[in-house]
């Protein structure tokens, strides 16, 4: 073999070799971009996933919130309304012992008694408190209590011609119905 040969042979090793390189550098780039495409695949979709579930999180305590703040009314009303019937009676009593005070009250016990019940109305107004409609309406079950029916009255039959006890609603809502008379024919 002549030296010339043998470049030529060392040369075409040598192109064989760089082929085979480029060859396995192709192999193993196309099998690193599949995998680093997989990857990303799977990291977009964990992605996803984790944004859909810190927007449910994210929804879950909001409703979680409004919940608790409506029950948080709710008990504020339900403890109001049954202070208010507690208070009911008190008023009832200071009522009653204004309209039995004498006409000569010189010691100005019925007047303090006066200030009482004039205090405990505002603020039981202050409080949503206000008294049912009774006489001159017409009776309404979900407002008034019909005790007795009056006959020969000259009011339409079904209204109101006395009031026993009063009624009162708090917000709207009644929390005790008023005891009533009514017309009948």
């Amino acid at each position: 073999m002549t030296h010339k040969h043998k470049t030529d042979l060392n040369e075409e090793l040598k192109d064989n070799q760089q082929s085979d390189a480029e060859a396995k550098t192709d192999a193993t780039t196309a099998p690193e971009s599949e995998v680093m495409a997989e990857a990303v695949v799977t990291a977009e979709s964990v992605k996803t996933e984790m944004m859909d579930r810190i927007l449910r999180l994210q929804a879950d305590f909001d409703n979680f919130r409004r919940r608790t703040r409506q029950e948080q009314s709710e008990l504020g009303v339900f403890v109001t309304q049954n202070l208010i019937k507690e208070l009911l009676p008190v008023v009832d009593n200071f009522e009653r012992a204004m309209t039995s005070r004498p006409a000569e009250d010189t010691s100005g016990f019925g007047a303090g008694i006066e200030m009482i019940l004039r205090q405990l109305n505002s603020v039981l107004e202050k409080q949503g408190v206000s008294v049912v409609d009774t006489v001159g309406s017409m009776f309404d079950p979900a407002k008034h209590e019909a005790i007795q029916t009056v006959e020969g009255s000259d009011q339409p039959e079904g209204t109101v011609v006395e009031e026993l006890q009063k009624g009162y609603a708090v917000s709207g809502k009644v929390i005790r119905p008023a005891l009533v008379k009514v017309a009948g024919k």
